[in-house]
């Protein structure tokens, strides 16, 4: 191996040694000042101090240790953005279960194969997710218990979160998980073939997460920081700077959807100063003449990724907030980012030097030949944030992590001359649509099952706004009419909204294949 074209973060210099996350959270909890409010939540007008917050977490700890949850035991969440998911989450981290988080829009089916991977003892969900759920349970034998986080009406073996946080239990000294290697989340990645991946994290993966989170090289957090919560909690960059916030003691204002003025009403009313951001947040705020109409001074700090943001746009949205913009880069499989643009730096399209702790390399995506600086290549990383792996999936798992150790990332990119790095485009076939990934091969197996089609093939058509839409190619069967509508409603029906033929749909009387079968998209690609 050619090791002098590695690149290598700063050394660790960190002291989070022989602790857990969840042991950091917990004492962090107990050393600040008790009535000050942490969690606001914009849908339900809730605000929660840090003695609310952590009475919460400790009382269900012990129920859950009462219900049998254990190290071995699996916790599920499935809800939009609220304070309620965190109470679980850290439970676990306490504990030394697994905690998994899902999508709560996601298809019934979806979440059916989450279930499956993860195999939760009990979940907890929202109101918006319960039907889905009740569904599906007769077929879970390993789902024993349920928990509704919103209230709502329960039925016969189903639990309400606030009758369970107002149990009176016996006070005692609460025991916390002091292995780092157990197993701490599953999140979910899509791949090619269409079926997601279960991420496996470990409490040590988290806890390395962590060492960064409060570096000045990496992140510019302060005592007064207010970050807004607009990314999802299920996805590994909302989860991990939800956690972070917790443990730095940073007040988080939540809000369930990106709604436009009630985002910007956010901002103005709570003097949100941190906006962590996925691209088409970022590019509305550099283009929307709605901006103009509210007070958003307050921001200092914006950080943007989980999807590709190009150099102009970042420089637009620069000159329009006048605040500078960080990108990040970072996987489900690597604990969030492992790459970041520095508080003092300005390399406008770069996402950053590789955090502290780890290194990578770009490699020749024929012959794995590692290559330098300024070559493009496979982006591919080595560290202690890097997955365990993926859950009963072996043959993915070698696929993705070397012999050496190192993660293939699938996307391609390079390294400047300063160690700066830059993402240039996938090797995956994966559609990116906003802060979500789109497996093309699930939507061209539902579509090559409708009456009127005889063949198919999803791309996804680039869009300033959404990163690319998904956008099928049709060839209709000869003896049946079928419209584009008519076939972007069937799709609609069966998968959830990212999924869906934003792109629309593109009739051709052949597909381009290769001699082998294998639709020639290169070719496709050229007409969109």
């Amino acid at each position: 191996m050619n090791s002098s074209n590695l690149v290598w973060g700063a050394p660790d210099d960190t002291k989070l040694e022989n602790t857990t996350p969840g042991k950091l959270i917990y004492e962090s909890l107990q050393k600040k000042t008790q009535s000050e409010i942490i969690l606001v939540d914009t849908h339900t007008g809730e605000e929660v101090s840090r003695k609310k917050f952590l009475s919460s977490v400790t009382k269900l700890t012990e129920i859950l240790r009462k219900l049998g949850i254990s190290k071995e035991e699996t916790i599920g969440i499935a809800t939009p953005n609220t304070w309620r998911f965190l109470v679980p989450a850290v439970a676990s981290l306490l504990i030394g279960s697994t905690c998994t988080s899902m999508n709560p829009s996601a298809h019934k089916d979806d979440i059916k194969h989450y279930l499956n991977l993860s195999k939760p003892k009990i979940l907890f969900v929202s109101c918006s997710v319960l039907d889905k759920v009740r569904e599906l349970k007769p077929g879970l034998g390993f789902l024993k218990y349920l928990v509704i986080l919103d209230g709502g009406n329960a039925k016969d073996g189903e639990l309400i979160f606030d009758e369970l946080m107002s149990r009176e239990l016996e006070c005692k000294t609460l025991e916390i998980n002091a292995d780092c290697s157990v197993n701490a989340l599953i999140l979910y990645s899509s791949g090619t073939t269409g079926l997601s991946k279960g991420v496996v994290l470990t409490q040590t993966n988290m806890l390395n997460c962590m060492k960064y989170c409060r570096h000045p090289n990496f992140v510019d957090v302060h005592e007064n920081t207010i970050m807004l919560g607009i990314l999802p909690q299920f996805h590994v960059f909302g989860l991990m700077l939800s956690l972070q916030c917790i443990w730095t003691a940073k007040k988080t204002v939540y809000m369930q959807k990106f709604n436009p003025e009630n985002f910007l009403k956010a901002i103005q009313s709570h003097k949100v100063t941190f906006l962590p951001l996925v691209p088409p947040i970022l590019i509305f705020l550099a283009k929307s003449p709605l901006v103009d109409n509210y007070d958003i001074s307050s921001i200092s700090n914006v950080l943007c990724g989980a999807a590709p943001l190009g150099r102009e746009m970042e420089v637009a949205a620069f000159e329009r907030l006048k605040v500078k913009i960080r990108q990040t880069y970072g996987l489900s499989e690597t604990t969030g980012a492992v790459a970041i643009i520095s508080p003092s730096c300005s390399k406008p399209g770069s996402v950053g030097r590789v955090v502290l702790g780890h290194h990578a390399k770009i490699i020749d995506t024929k012959t794995g030949k590692i290559l330098g600086r300024n070559e493009n290549g496979e982006i591919c990383f080595k560290g202690p944030c890097v997955m365990k792996g993926y859950v009963n999936n072996v043959e993915e798992t070698n696929k993705t992590l070397d012999q050496d150790g190192y993660l293939h990332t699938g996307d391609v990119g390079y390294f400047d001359d300063e160690g700066y790095l830059y993402v240039l485009d996938r090797i995956k076939e994966l559609i990116k649509y906003k802060a979500f990934q789109v497996p093309p091969a699930q939507l061209e197996d539902i579509l090559t099952k409708h009456p009127g089609v005889k063949d198919a093939a999803v791309l996804g058509k680039p869009d300033e706004r959404s990163g690319e839409l998904p956008t099928a190619f049709i060839v209709r069967h000869p003896n049946v009419q079928v419209t584009e509508q008519e076939l972007i409603d069937y799709v609609a029906e069966r998968v959830s909204v990212e999924k869906q033929l934003h792109g629309g749909v593109i009739f051709k009387d052949e597909l381009p294949r290769t001699t082998s079968g294998k639709v020639l998209k290169k070719e496709l690609k050229k007409l969109l």
